[in-house]
C-alpha cells in the first residue's frame, strides 16, 4: 500500500509539472536569484531547446536551435493575464519536429495559434496559422498540408487559475495634426507580453485625429510604451521654416478605457533652435 501510495504521488507531481520532457538530454538549473532554465540538447551536444523563466515565474522565453547552433525559433511564455505556451515534438536526433505556440489574453477574444514544422536538419518546412489578432479567424498555411499526427507532449505546461468573469478594458492610441499641413504619419508598433500590434500609417489631415484600433484586454490596460511609437514621415519644406515635433500628454482615464493622445505641432526655426 505504500508503495502504491508513493507511486501515486510521483505520478501527479510529474502530470502537474510545468516541464515534461520529452527530449534527449534535458537540463533543469535553478540559480540563486531564482530564475529557472531548462535545456534539452542535440545527440552532438549542442542546445536544442533553451527556456527560461524569472524568479517570479511569470514570464520566460524560450529558443529553438538546430544542430549548428542556429536559432530557428523564439518565442516569449507568460502564466499571467491569460497564457502563452509552445508544445513541441522532435525527431529521434533532438532535433524539434513539430512546435504549437499558443497566446490569449484572460477572457479577450483574440488568441494566436501557431504550428511551426521542421525537417531533421531544422529548416522551418512549413506553418499553420489559426490565429484570430482580431476576434475574427485567419487562417494560413504554407505550404498547404494536413497535420495527421496525434498532438504531442508538452515541454511548456501552462499554469491556470479560476478567474472570475474578465471585464474588457481598452486602450485607446489617438493622434491630432495640429499644423496646417497634411502628415503622413507612422504608428510603429511596440513590443509587449499580452497582444501582437501592427504598424500602421496614416495621412492625418490639418486639424484632425486618427485614432488607431483600440486595444482590447481583460481586466488591464497596456502602458504607452507597450503601445505605438508615432514616426513623423512628412518633412517640411526650407520654405515653410519650422520642423514637426510630437508632444505628449498625461493618459485620460474614462472608467474602462484609457486614452493616450499624441499631438504634432510645428515649431519655427530660430538661431537657437534647428
Amino acid at each position: 500500500m505504500k508503495i502504491l501510495s508513493t507511486l501515486l504521488v510521483l505520478l501527479v507531481s510529474f502530470a502537474f509539472s510545468p516541464i515534461i520532457v520529452g527530449q534527449l538530454k534535458c537540463k533543469k538549473v535553478t540559480n540563486k536569484e531564482g530564475t529557472v532554465t531548462t535545456t534539452c540538447f542535440h545527440k552532438n551536444g549542442n542546445p536544442s531547446y533553451i527556456e527560461i523563466w524569472g524568479a517570479s515565474k511569470r514570464e520566460g522565453t524560450m529558443n529553438c536551435y538546430n544542430a549548428s547552433g542556429k536559432q530557428i525559433l523564439s518565442h516569449l511564455l507568460r502564466r499571467f493575464a491569460g497564457h502563452a505556451s509552445v508544445y513541441l515534438d522532435y525527431y529521434e536526433n533532438g532535433q524539434i519536429k513539430k512546435a504549437e505556440y499558443s497566446s490569449a489574453p484572460d477572457g479577450g477574444i483574440q488568441f494566436w495559434r501557431i504550428i511551426y514544422y521542421f525537417d531533421e536538419t531544422g529548416n522551418e518546412t512549413g506553418r499553420t496559422d489559426m490565429s484570430e489578432p482580431d476576434g475574427h479567424p485567419v487562417l494560413r498555411t504554407m505550404p498547404d498540408r494536413e497535420d495527421k499526427e496525434p498532438p504531442s507532449k508538452p515541454i511548456v505546461q501552462p499554469i491556470f487559475s479560476p478567474q472570475a468573469c474578465a471585464v474588457p478594458f481598452s486602450t485607446v492610441c489617438q493622434i491630432t495634426n495640429k499644423t496646417n499641413k497634411p502628415l503622413k504619419i507612422w504608428m510603429k508598433a511596440k513590443p509587449n507580453f499580452f497582444i501582437q500590434l501592427k504598424d500602421s500609417i496614416e495621412i492625418i489631415q490639418p486639424g484632425k485625429t486618427w485614432k488607431v484600433k483600440p486595444i482590447v484586454l481583460s481586466q488591464m490596460f497596456l502602458k504607452v510604451n507597450e503601445t505605438f511609437e508615432p514616426v513623423i514621415i512628412s518633412k517640411p519644406s526650407k520654405r515653410q521654416r519650422v520642423v514637426y515635433k510630437i508632444i505628449t500628454t498625461e493618459a485620460e482615464q474614462q472608467l474602462q478605457k484609457k486614452i493616450y493622445n499624441w499631438y504634432v505641432v510645428a515649431l519655427p526655426i530660430t538661431k537657437n533652435f534647428k
